[in-house]
């Protein structure tokens, strides 16, 4: 498995930042107590953690809003502008869950809504209630997920390079 080791050109603050592993804040650029640097945070990398199953997620992954250097910042606004109705912004960064959740919630709504008739007893407590509540649902996360990833507050899955070959 080939990686660039890079450190990219967003800033951060090591005086107000905290490690993200462990949720402390950093001291001298170093986590005192899991001994996480601000190096290792500057060079996390999200393709590694596409690949990954559950139980890998769950010892190395953190999450970030800092857009590693895999991903594209400009490919990501596109993808959840004009895709993001099928979650393929999440698929991107490998947030499969909410990636699959957002279509399936649409989905079930739109195809509850052309099956339920204008004429049966049951149209007006659904078509209010459970059809609207499940396209308004996944609506509400697209465009929650465009501000989020406009204002830079996007939530993406990402490792440090060293723990990916340990793995």
């Amino acid at each position: 498995m080939n990686i660039k080791i890079q450190i990219s050109d967003y800033s951060l603050n090591g005086e107000n930042m905290n490690c993200p592993k462990c949720g402390n804040k950093l001291i001298e650029d170093k986590c005192p107590f899991c001994k996480t640097t601000k190096q290792d945070i500057l060079t996390a990398v999200n393709k590694p953690v596409r690949k990954m199953n559950l139980k890998e997620r769950q010892k190395i992954v953190f999450y970030t809003n800092n857009i590693p250097l895999d991903v594209s910042r400009k490919k990501l606004i596109l993808y959840s502008i004009f895709l993001g109705l099928f979650g393929v912004h999440c698929m991107y960064v490998g947030r499969y869950l909410r990636g699959c959740l957002i279509p399936l919630l649409f989905l079930i709504g739109f195809l509850l809504a052309l099956l339920i008739q204008e004429t049966s007893a049951i149209y007006d407590v659904l078509h209010g209630g459970i059809i609207g509540g499940l396209v308004g649902v996944s609506l509400f996360m697209w465009w929650w997920d465009i501000l989020v990833i406009l204002f830079k507050k996007f939530k993406i899955p990402v490792c440090f390079v060293n723990d990916v070959y340990k793995v």
